[in-house]
């Protein structure tokens, strides 16, 4: 069964795809580091999309102020629900130029970047963290989500199940709920 999950998960991660399914939309993949240095699934990714005609770029090789000038979606999955140091360098500016312009829609991968998944602060200042009109959030909802700063930067929130069933999700984060609740005198 984990094998199936993981099989539907990689495929929802699979920016190809959405390139064959639209190729008339222009699309920029920005990347932290040289793709060149990619290994293992990165390179395959990095491979899959150039051979879509897509060419990812390392961010410090593009002029940040007027990158998202005329962007009508900002897909952020810069980091996973692991990250637990603030934002720094190319990831910090990154941040700051989506936060800074008018762009439509902004959709976050599991959470949004500089966010603490447990606790919904920031992970260094609350401008460090990207704000979101959509976050899709998989498997179940993350606490991070719905407390703090979570709430007013997360925008619509949507839960992505990859096999587990929805009632699971519901169960974690009522069980989340109650944990944190103080226990009755």
């Amino acid at each position: 069964a984990l094998d199936r999950h993981q099989r539907r998960a990689r495929v929802g991660h699979q920016h190809p795809h959405l390139r064959l399914a639209r190729p008339e939309l222009p699309m920029l993949v920005v990347t932290l580091v040289d793709p060149a240095r990619f290994q293992g699934d990165a390179a395959v990714m990095r491979d899959a999309l150039t051979a879509v005609g897509v060419h990812p770029e390392p961010v410090d090789a593009l002029d940040l102020n007027a990158l998202f000038d005329d962007v009508d979606l900002v897909v952020d999955g810069l980091f996973g629900t692991g990250l637990t140091r603030p934002l720094d360098g190319a990831a910090r500016a990154l941040v700051h130029a989506v936060n800074a312009r008018s762009v439509p829609a902004v959709a976050a991968l599991d959470l949004p970047t500089g966010l603490d998944a447990d606790t919904g602060a920031a992970l260094g200042e609350p401008d460090d963290v990207l704000r979101a009109t959509l976050t899709c959030t998989f498997a179940a909802l993350k606490p991070g989500l719905l407390t703090g700063l979570g709430r007013a930067v997360c925008g619509e929130l949507r839960v992505i199940p990859l096999g587990a069933p929805l009632p699971w999700s519901r169960f974690a984060v009522s069980t989340w709920r109650s944990a944190r609740q103080p226990a009755p005198p």
